[in-house]
């Protein structure tokens, strides 16, 4: 999901009344190089920002929208481009196999309030506001109303929503060196922090500029403080087995997309055995990442942290 700023510079398009197109990729396979969710603009002047996977394919679909622009055509376009030469129509030029659906849409003086809004909402992370893009245009709708990526029956009848919360979000429980470390990649890596810990005055707190949110709080009420979704990620670095243990009885009965445990392999036998020994199921078990990390021999905090990183992005791109 592009930026709030991109969505500004296509504002400030429309409040001048220039003539500006979406381009939007609204389904990916195999290896397409842009996948759902990437997203352009292309203004008439020669001016674009974003992109769509690059190569001759943008490069084409760039092209083309000028030409509609400027013979003033506003019809929605939607455009399948398959990337390899098997294909006897809507070859994308490229040869990376796999395919991706783009949509054109040109939008309007009238699309700027919209546009705003949903800019903020982009900026805010807001996982309640979406944007709709179909025939009809562009507009905002809430989480109230059916949540879908791309409903297609053909042509001239589809539509695509996206979510304005552009960012995956971890919650780090444990504010020590590891999470210092971990919270500066996975800020590179656009994730939105959350980091917890029940240590006041923990310098290595105060040093992480990192977190959108930094809380001292009382582990006992974790779970009710923490309140991941669904989707979110959860990695557990607490200071000590007792606490750990703690964190995980309360994070391991909900739903959440990943659920690692920072520890040795002797701690984690330990726990594992208590686990089972008090009543736990080992498919309960089982979803959690432990030792955390990919195995790639880690020594330093800053090492180890690159190899959570990797494995957080893994499951965070599995489909």
């Amino acid at each position: 999901m592009p930026d709030s700023a991109f969505w500004l510079k296509i504002a400030e398009y429309l409040h001048y009344q220039r003539k500006i197109c979406l381009l939007w990729v609204v389904d990916s396979q195999g290896s397409s190089p842009g996948r759902e969710g990437f997203g352009m603009a292309a203004a008439e002047s020669g001016e674009t920002w974003g992109t769509i996977g690059g190569g001759i394919m943008e490069h084409k679909l760039v092209e083309l929208a000028r030409w509609r622009m400027a013979k003033n055509e506003t019809q929605a376009l939607y455009i399948e481009q398959h990337h390899d030469k098997s294909h006897a129509r809507q070859q994308s030029g490229m040869i990376c196999s796999g395919e991706q659906t783009v949509v054109l849409l040109h939008l309007k003086a009238e699309d700027k309030i919209n546009i705003e809004r949903f800019s903020a909402a982009v900026a805010a992370n807001l996982r309640e506001i979406y944007f709709e893009l179909s025939p009809q245009g562009f507009r905002i709708i809430t989480e109230s109303e059916e949540k879908l990526k791309l409903e297609f029956h053909s042509f001239g009848d589809w539509r695509y929503r996206a979510s304005a919360a552009r960012r995956e979000r971890l919650h780090i429980i444990g504010g020590g060196h590891t999470s210092l470390a971990l919270s500066e990649v996975m800020q590179f890596l656009g994730f939105e922090l959350l980091i917890y810990d029940d240590r006041p005055n923990l310098n290595t707190m105060m040093q992480n500029k990192f977190g959108k949110c930094i809380k001292v709080i009382n582990y006992e009420s974790l779970a009710a403080i923490v309140q991941p979704a669904p989707e979110d990620f959860i990695a557990i670095m607490t200071v000590g087995y007792r606490t750990d243990k703690l964190a995980l009885m309360q994070l391991l009965p909900l739903p959440v997309r990943y659920l690692g445990l920072l520890g040795s392999r002797a701690k984690i036998k330990t726990m594992h055995e208590e686990f089972i020994a008090n009543g736990g199921a080992q498919s309960d078990w089982a979803r959690i990442h432990t030792p955390i990390g990919l195995d790639i021999k880690s020594e330093t905090v800053q090492e180890i942290a690159v190899s959570i990183a990797a494995q957080i992005i893994a499951v965070k791109n599995k489909r």
